[in-house]
């Protein structure tokens, strides 16, 4: 059972790129299960100092499924892939409650408390005006799961990207 996916659903069908923003809570692997489709590639953004070995593991794994990765590196041209695949309207996932010790960070009001979420998620997400699409998928038996999308658009009557991305952020938290 998935609440809410019809929204998300309609994506696949839009010329548009969206980002996924995955979390701790749940089972982020499991989405690509519950969600199978072969009308948008899904770029997988993930940790960079993998060795070769597991890469190419994954990689070999991915391409059954219309799944690319796209790997964190020190000279930022993650970035550039990010951005070139939400142009040719594809799907990104990444981890947006993951800061992974960068400086480039958003505070927001997490559970009453002061919290640090990754800036490059909602800045991408603001400037290139896509959406955020939140998917939650939680294990509920043996064979069984329930999963949530929510769907968070940029802010067009904001002015400022600023505002944008913090309001994209605190709409995720």
């Amino acid at each position: 059972v998935i609440k809410n996916v019809t929204e998300f659903n309609q994506w696949l069908d839009r010329p548009e790129g969206i980002i996924v923003a995955g979390s701790h809570v749940g089972n982020f692997e499991m989405i690509g299960h519950c969600f199978p489709q072969d009308k948008k590639v899904v770029n997988c953004v993930i940790y960079g100092g993998e060795s070769e070995v597991f890469k190419n593991q994954r990689e070999d794994a991915f391409n059954e499924h219309n799944l690319k990765t796209i790997s964190f590196s020190n000279d930022l041209s993650h970035l550039f892939a990010i951005k070139e695949a939400l142009e040719r309207g594809e799907i990104i996932t990444i981890a947006c409650d993951r800061v992974w010790g960068s400086k480039k960070v958003l505070k927001v009001n997490f559970l009453g408390q002061e919290t640090t979420f990754p800036l490059g998620p909602f800045m991408l997400a603001a400037q290139m005006n896509v959406p955020i699409a939140a998917v939650v998928l939680l294990k509920e038996r043996r064979t069984r799961y329930c999963g949530l999308v929510s769907v968070f658009y940029p802010d067009d009557t904001l002015q400022s990207t600023k505002k944008k991305r913090k309001k994209l952020a605190m709409q995720y938290v």
